[in-house]
């Protein structure tokens, strides 16, 4: 398990001089393997800070990604 700060995508609107999104927020991650196929877990929570804008303040995220090797 490997747990690291999420992708926290910051967005500034020059227009309005004011932040969209500021976001802080953790991201965990597990590799396992189902026979030879190697997949990816993960999940994400973001806390959006700059609440002003319509976009949310809280994000929850959770993927699965198959990993296919090249080479060996």
């Amino acid at each position: 398990m490997v747990g690291r700060t999420s992708e926290m995508n910051i967005t500034f609107d020059w227009n309005q001089e004011d932040w969209v999104a500021l976001p802080l927020g953790f991201k965990v991650a597990k590799l396992m393997r189902f026979g030879s196929q190697p997949v990816q877990f993960s999940a994400s929570y973001e806390y959006n800070f700059a609440d002003d804008y319509p976009t949310p303040a809280w994000t929850v995220s959770f993927a699965v990604k198959l990993l296919f090797p090249i080479g060996g």
